[in-house]
């Protein structure tokens, strides 16, 4: 299925992404946007298994637009992060201390 379909079906069964959120992951993943995606139990990701969109976030086998390269923690293969509209604010203060 298309990206908005699939992000229309998780969000329908689990309410989580917010409008900001759906124009960020649009905005974010781009012409990838315009590939197959898959509903997963936990999150969406793409037929090719490079992107995974949760709730709170976009993980990534490869850069994308305003992502971030975490290295190898907390997800080996994705090392490349994307928060979104509900992510931890904790978290975030966390991560900005950890790269100054």
């Amino acid at each position: 299925m298309d990206l908005m379909s699939a992000l229309k079906q998780f969000r329908s069964a689990k309410s989580f992404y917010s409008d900001l959120s759906v124009r960020t992951i649009q905005k974010s993943l781009g012409s990838r946007a315009n590939g197959e995606f898959v509903v997963k139990k936990h999150f969406v990701a793409d037929s090719e298994d490079r992107f995974h969109i949760h709730p709170t976030m976009i993980v990534a086998r490869e850069p994308f637009p305003d992502s971030v390269n975490r290295g190898a923690h907390p997800y080996p293969d994705y090392p490349h992060h994307l928060p979104l509209s509900n992510f931890p604010s904790s978290v975030r203060g966390q991560k900005k201390a950890a790269t100054r």
